[in-house]
């Protein structure tokens, strides 16, 4: 049987004028400390600065105690009318860690 595919709407956008600044992140977090809070934060911090945040990884095991996991996110910075600058976005990556550590009992990992 043939089926009819729906028709979807297509969504186009401009590519971006301005290059990206990318930065990865791991923290290890007490298990109960669902991603999306982390990811929601990260939002709530950069603003629109923060293009997309991706996470790659997530880590139990040897090296990591019990109760803890090991979550690595991969962020994308960028504003559509000029570059950012290092400085702009290591400031927010101070501000992402200490909050973090401050609200999530989380740990930098190198």
């Amino acid at each position: 049987l043939w089926q009819r595919a729906e028709k979807e709407a297509i969504r186009v956008t401009s590519i971006p004028k301005f290059p990206p600044i990318l930065r990865d992140l791991a923290f290890l977090l007490p298990e109960k400390v669902a991603a999306k809070d982390i990811i929601n934060l990260f939002h709530e911090i950069a603003g629109d600065k923060l293009e997309a945040v991706n996470l790659f990884d997530v880590y139990q095991g040897d090296k990591i105690p019990s109760g803890y996991r090991s979550l690595a996110f991969s962020l994308t910075f960028r504003i559509p009318d000029r570059t950012l600058q290092d400085e702009e976005v290591n400031g927010i990556m101070e501000n992402i860690i200490k909050t973090a550590s401050e609200r999530f009992q989380a740990q930098l990992r190198s």
